[in-house]
């Protein structure tokens, strides 16, 4: 408030603010103080009550907030004033006694309503009580009085506390005054996105990282508001406009963000912005394996086999001591399905890594998926033997054992994997299904099915399993039911429609089990089974 800033200003000038009251001031301290009381509060008052006024104020600097009262009422007797009234206001408002507080700031508005300290009083006092409504409404006469950018700020706060949408307005005429106000800037930010006015934050949001090009936090912000946009082009632009401007770990924040983002988009194949993007990684990132590597995630994506090779050769040339390049590159190809392209990463990676379990692993399911069945054994077993306690070594092996038509091994690996994981879902399914394809102990099958399901019941996989072995038991209504819900999870296999197909015949529902067959091998075309399943009913 201004009057407790003169307080200080006056206690500056005296030696002491607890002398005694005698001669404590000298004649020029008594003038400016006589006008600056003149200045609030248009209005002077006698020489007796601006000395008591004084008085009062250094007591009130000293926390005697009781004394100060009597010296003010003193002051009364000799003259009124909007600022006495004032500062016996905030005399009771430090002594909680709010509503004598009330009573003397409402005379002090009724000597001079425009009487900003009082009104400024009466805002936080409003505020304080959560009554924002009413704090509106004075601050809205501060204005009338003073119309600084301070009070327009403090009236759009309060605004905004009340109805943040009407604030918007008022933030952004002050902007056009103080366009450089972080501050302000931010507040709209958190309206516009609120309101969900995409066009105004993204706006603002380059503005203010055109003010803070070094800040990396906005910096990212702006980035990701691009990439939610799938604004990558304008995310590529950004990335020029931040290279020189941050550090080499800031800027790597950068870029590894937009890389990943088009690298896992299945939307984005814009070969020019990728293109782009790539022409800059070896200038900023030449010794950096991770960047290299992405690089080469994203010119695979794009068809770009050269750019690719060259990229992740590039990540192994300058960190060959470290196994997970070989492994992630060995990985990234298995999700792509290129299994011979892996097998190459993957084969040099155990040269040098030969105690890593992972590489006869990712080489055991490289040619499990090439149906290289005995070489897929092999290296499951060596994995096995350096990582023991690895759970989806024992599951493979009881896959691809079960896929060699060798029932008991299949089963071996299979126990060996519930030892590790009694309840593992994968297992417990998997298991199961290779019990009621034999149609070997069904009873277990179906309880580890149970098992499978009450971990996963959502799972088509594991729905049409359990669905599969209640039909084998010959409890058909049962089978319907879950095979069904299979089909409704929306992720359903042609394994799974011929299975609903076999169970309609047994229901006597022949024109709906030829639609289940027909929808089975519309997902795939060359099922054999299925094939001769409708010749069959076509020829009865």
């Amino acid at each position: 408030m201004k009057i407790k800033l003169l307080i200080i200003i006056f206690c500056g000038f005296v030696s002491s603010c607890s002398s005694t009251k005698e001669g404590k001031y000298d004649g020029q301290i008594r003038e400016d103080f006589k006008k600056y009381i003149e200045k609030i509060d248009n209005k002077s008052i006698t020489p007796a009550a601006s000395d008591l006024f004084v008085d009062a104020m250094v007591l009130q600097q000293q926390e005697k907030w009781a004394e100060s009262i009597i010296d003010l009422n003193l002051a009364l007797e000799q003259d009124s004033s909007a600022g006495i009234y004032y500062a016996i206001a905030r005399a009771y408002s430090q002594l909680r006694r709010n509503e004598l507080s009330i009573q003397a700031m409402e005379k002090s508005l009724d000597l001079n309503p425009r009487f900003l300290p009082t009104l400024e009083m009466l805002v936080e006092m409003y505020v304080h009580n959560n009554n924002i409504k009413d704090a509106i409404i004075v601050q809205k006469k501060i204005l009338e009085v003073d119309n600084s950018l301070f009070n327009r700020l403090n009236y759009a706060n309060l605004v905004e506390m009340y109805k943040p949408i009407d604030a918007i307005p008022l933030y952004e005429e002050i902007l056009k005054d103080d366009p450089k106000n972080e501050k302000l800037i931010m507040a709209l930010l958190e309206l516009y996105k609120a309101t969900k006015n995409n066009d105004k934050f993204k706006e603002l949001l380059e503005k203010l990282q055109g003010l803070n090009s070094t800040s990396t936090t906005i910096g990212l912000q702006l980035l990701d508001m691009y990439l939610n946009n799938k604004e990558y082009s304008d995310a590529v632009e950004l990335l020029n406009k931040v290279d020189k401007n941050v550090p080499t770990e800031d800027l790597k924040k950068y870029y590894g963000t937009v890389g990943y983002r088009m690298l896992y988009d299945s939307s984005m194949n814009d070969k020019l912005v990728i293109n782009s993007y790539l022409d800059k990684i070896d200038s900023r990132f030449y010794f950096d394996w991770q960047m290299h590597l992405q690089a080469g995630y994203l010119a695979s994506k794009i068809g770009n086999s050269t750019l690719s090779n060259e990229m992740f050769e590039k990540a192994l040339k300058f960190s060959d001591t470290i196994p997970d390049i070989y492994a992630s590159i060995g990985l990234y190809y298995l999700q792509k399905m290129k299994d011979s392209i892996a097998i190459i990463y993957l084969a040099d990676g155990y040269k040098k890594f030969a105690n890593d379990s992972r590489f006869p692993f990712f080489l055991g399911v490289a040619n499990q998926s090439l149906k290289n069945y005995e070489t897929s054994v092999a290296y499951f077993k060596k994995s096995n033997e350096l990582n023991p306690e690895f759970l989806d070594n024992w599951i493979q092996l009881g896959v691809v054992y079960d896929l060699m038509g060798k029932g008991d091994s299949s089963d071996y690996y299979y126990e060996g994997a519930l030892k590790i994981d009694s309840l593992n879902p994968l297992v417990n399914n998997n298991y199961a299904y290779s019990l009621s394809v034999r149609g070997e102990r069904l009873n277990d099958a179906e309880e580890m099915s149970e098992i499978a399901l009450s971990m996963e019941p959502k799972n088509a996989a594991y729905l049409d399993t359990y669905a599969w072995i209640n039909f084998l038991i010959g409890k058909y209504d049962r089978s319907l039911e879950f095979i069904e819900k299979a089909i409704k999870q929306g992720d359903a296999s042609a394994e799974v429609y011929e299975h609903y197909g076999e169970i309609l015949m047994k229901l006597n529902r022949k024109d709906d089990a030829i639609k289940a067959y027909k929808n089975s091998l519309k997902l795939d075309p060359e099922r054999e089974s299925v094939i001769e399943r409708l010749k069959i009913i076509e020829r009865k």
